[in-house]
């Protein structure tokens, strides 16, 4: 039982802290190509951050998740057709969200 409790305590220091699925919402305000990312800057439809659960409007689609190109051409259609996402947080990294998924609505 002791061993269990040690790989998991390191599993805790060592990787990105989860936290539970919270959701947001609000328009691309701006879209960042990183090498190992996208990063979305998420605000209201009065320009005011939309900060998440990690406590930034900075919101990560990671390039090695399994549905990162279906996410991002979500998210790309979104930001032409200027309707809002609604974004899943996953984990944190420091202060920035990293999402799990997301949708839009495109009609009322």
């Amino acid at each position: 039982m002791k061993i269990w409790t040690r790989v998991f305590a390191a599993l805790l220091v060592t990787g990105s802290a989860q936290v539970n699925a919270e959701s947001r919402s609000g328009y691309v305000y701006r879209l960042y190509a990183d090498p190992t990312d996208v990063v979305i800057v998420l605000k209201d439809n009065n320009k005011v951050n939309v900060n998440g659960e990690c406590g930034s409007n900075f919101y990560h689609i990671s390039r090695s998740a399994v549905n990162f190109s279906e996410f991002y051409s979500l998210v790309l259609s979104a930001a032409a057709a200027r309707k809002p996402v609604y974004l899943e947080v996953g984990s944190c990294s420091g202060q920035r969200n990293i999402l799990t998924h997301g949708s839009v609505q495109f009609s009322d």
